[in-house]
């Protein structure tokens, strides 16, 4: 009965049910070995027979072992449900990410973990919100000069979660600064060294997107004016990133005219303009 009720939910929602079961179990296991204990102790003082001891010791035995399968057995589902919920949870990410439109907000977030630490760009009263439980989540505000910060990241009871501990890494600031998102993965883009930023030029409708690409340190290798408002689309490929959008106020609405093609290596640029038929200097 247990499983038809677990199947019928979510995936967090049978994970509950799972952690619930898990913990009834644990309970009933206590329970056992107290009776167990009581009945040595009974028995040390004569108070039941050797046939009475053993009698009990036997039914004990067999709830202990029947009790420790069906812990093992919901530890194993716990196990499958988890990882169908990582699993959902990044296609729901991949396809965010491809659905997203080059609007700024949908390029980036405030969040991301390398090398078994956690990273985030955030202003000084932001940081203070920040759950202790990760997630990939985004901040948008036109007015945020956001700053990297850094906390050890450990796992427990299979969640990420974030030290007390957030330490400012680097003096640089990024206006509405947030990690590019891989389009074709839903994370945040990694490079050897770090991340890439996005981030404006300044406040307001009129703001240009800047990429940055900074390493773990918080020390930027380079950094690039995209002359573009907001992105139609970007990819990567190989060690390059592939950007397309319009800086041409004539174009109407989805239509673009610039491709950029960046070395993320050097920040080199290329700017091809569909529109002239001609690469820009």
């Amino acid at each position: 009965d247990d499983e038809d009720i677990i199947t019928d939910n979510t995936a967090g929602a049978r994970i509950k049910e799972l952690d619930q079961l898990t913990m009834q179990i644990k309970e009933q296991r206590n329970a056992v070995h107290e009776r167990l204990k009581e009945s040595n102790r009974l028995y040390r003082e004569k108070q039941i027979s050797l046939n009475q001891y053993k009698d009990s010791s036997s039914l004990l035995k067999a709830e202990t072992d029947r009790l420790g399968k069906l812990f093992d057995s919901l530890g194993l589902l716990a196990r499958e449900a988890r990882t169908a919920q990582r699993t959902e949870e990044a296609n729901n990410r991949k396809t965010n990410a491809r659905r997203a439109s080059g609007g700024f907000g949908g390029m980036r977030v405030n969040c991301d973990t390398m090398d078994g630490r956690w990273y985030g760009l955030f202003t000084q009263e932001e940081i203070t919100k920040v759950s202790q439980q990760f997630d990939y989540r985004t901040v948008n505000d036109d007015a945020a000069r956001n700053k990297l910060f850094t906390a050890a990241i450990t796992q427990k009871n299979n969640n990420w979660i974030i030290g007390d501990e957030k330490k400012k890494t680097g003096n640089a600031v990024y206006l509405q600064g947030g990690f590019l998102l891989n389009r074709e993965t839903g994370l945040p883009v990694h490079l050897p060294a770090g991340f890439l930023i996005v981030h404006k030029d300044i406040i307001g409708n009129d703001g240009k997107v800047q990429l940055t690409s900074i390493n773990t340190n918080g020390e930027q290798a380079w950094t690039i004016p995209t002359g573009l408002k907001e992105f139609y689309d970007w990819q990567l490929r190989g060690h390059q990133l592939v950007i397309t959008g319009t800086d041409n106020k004539d174009l109407g609405a989805g239509r673009i005219n610039l491709l950029l093609v960046i070395n993320l290596q050097n920040g080199a640029v290329a700017v091809y303009d569909f529109f002239t038929d001609k690469v820009r200097e």
